[in-house]
């Protein structure tokens, strides 16, 4: 390995670590995750943090992720027609529900929350935005699966690891998911979270992501929910109208 690629592997490396903490983290600990020495990882922060990837105090020697990423990624996420179509919508939604919302792209197997509103209430539901979670899991995850072609569902499903039972329980959900075209999950990532969320449709007609609306479970009354699956299908659906879907 060159010395310039080497250079370029371990600030990914220092990157990936920061992301992954809880906080700040202190040079020690990045060191240690990264397995490399100490004044080495120093260098590469001060590097980061001279290019606004890294920040922290030089002093007590302890980082975070720098804004500077969000420059980076910005005109990618801009990138994602859906997003851009789904942002205004997504506002609408927030005003109706009170609910923190959220936009979910498929990638491959798995799910990206790329966009959150979040709702105005003291206690409330976060996703991690730019996390990956598996499809199969969670009712944004689940609203994608549900209406990918039987043979895909099939193929990802089995390479999920799941046992027989669980399968059997994911495919009778899923053929719910479609008949009702939305999903609900209550406390199945997050204990006391619920999710409730619809399938975005691209011009050819195939699932691209999912809008999902998280709120508390204690608050979620039957009436509520009702209310809450006809707007996110609603809003799905206008997403989707402007990416072309004919519906």
């Amino acid at each position: 390995m060159s010395e310039g690629i080497q250079s370029v592997d371990r600030a990914a490396r220092v990157l990936v670590a920061l992301s992954e903490g809880d906080g700040q983290m202190g040079l020690t600990e990045i060191a240690r995750r990264v397995g490399l020495g100490k004044s080495t990882t120093h260098r590469i922060l001060s590097s980061l943090c001279g290019a606004g990837l890294a920040r922290g105090d030089t002093h007590s020697r302890r980082y975070l992720l720098g804004y500077g990423l969000l420059q980076l990624t910005a005109s990618w996420l801009n990138g994602f027609e859906v997003r851009t179509a789904a942002i205004p919508v997504l506002r609408i939604l927030r005003q109706q529900t009170g609910e923190t919302v959220c936009l979910n792209v498929r990638d491959i197997d798995q799910r990206i929350p790329v966009e959150r509103l979040d709702t105005s209430r003291e206690i409330r539901y976060v996703v991690d935005l730019g996390r990956p979670q598996p499809l199969h899991a969670g009712a944004g995850g689940k609203a994608i699966l549900a209406f990918l072609p039987e043979a895909e569902i099939h193929q990802l499903v089995q390479s999920a690891g799941l046992g027989r039972t669980k399968v059997k329980r994911l495919m009778g959900e899923l053929a719910d998911i479609r008949q009702a075209g939305s999903s609900v999950t209550k406390g199945e990532q997050v204990e006391g979270a619920c999710s409730i969320s619809a399938p975005v449709f691209n011009h050819e007609g195939v699932v691209v992501a999912s809008i999902s609306i998280l709120c508390l479970e204690s608050t979620l009354r039957a009436k509520t929910e009702r209310d809450f699956r006809r707007r996110v299908r609603e809003a799905a659906a206008n997403v989707s109208g402007e990416l072309g879907w004919p519906g």
